[in-house]
């Protein structure tokens, strides 16, 4: 069996089991559990006021709106030294991220636990937006090969944003925490299924 198909047919397995546990009422056994063992982290959180700042200071780092601000930085240093493709392939992983996610938080329509809220948030609960967004840009970052990426201070530091991003939501009372396990997986898959497609159009060009 090719390893790569292998990984991507576990990947939408997990996702398929997870997605059968999130439904409306959110009475299942296996998301119940699951919530109830990470939200210790939201009640540290109430009692620490470090915690919450550290915690809002991560969430910031998946928002969106940040991202895009990171994106028009990313771009301009791209552009002036002409070199431009990956960044156009981190757009593209980027915004297909945000759309999915969109069309599963609609097609789920998950509330949030909106009576532990630390900050305000709105929208449908699964998958959470900040991990997804977190996820395939951080990890497009990479993947891609930017800048200094190759480094391994600067790889455990980016997976480290990744979770911190997906562990602040569930502190923050916003997201339960397969929320953020949904957004971790989805949004990996995202950018692997990305950089596959990627990589075959590459070939294909080198090959005519």
């Amino acid at each position: 069996m090719n390893v790569h198909n292998a990984k991507y047919k576990l990947l939408f397995l997990f996702f398929i089991t997870l997605s059968l546990f999130i439904n409306k009422s959110n009475n299942y056994i296996l998301t119940n559990f699951i919530d109830r063992i990470l939200n210790n982290l939201h009640l540290w959180t109430l009692l620490e006021i470090k915690g919450f700042l550290v915690f809002k200071f991560f969430t910031y780092l998946g928002d969106g709106h940040v991202i895009f601000v990171f994106l028009i930085i990313l771009g301009i240093s791209c552009w002036i030294r002409n070199n431009y493709r990956k960044f156009v392939f981190l757009f593209i992983i980027f915004t297909s991220s945000k759309i999915i996610n969109e069309i599963l938080k609609n097609y789920f329509e998950r509330p949030r636990p909106t009576n532990r809220f630390l900050i305000n948030a709105e929208g449908w609960s699964f998958p959470s937006g900040h991990t997804m967004n977190a996820a395939s840009f951080y990890l497009g970052l990479l993947l891609l090969g930017f800048g200094s990426t190759n480094s391994l201070i600067v790889r455990i530091l980016i997976l480290c944003i990744i979770i911190m991003v997906g562990l602040s939501r569930i502190a923050l009372g916003v997201h339960y925490a397969t929320d953020v396990i949904g957004g971790w997986f989805i949004g990996y898959l995202v950018v692997i299924v990305g950089i596959f497609i990627i990589n075959r159009l590459n070939i294909e060009k080198e090959n005519q």
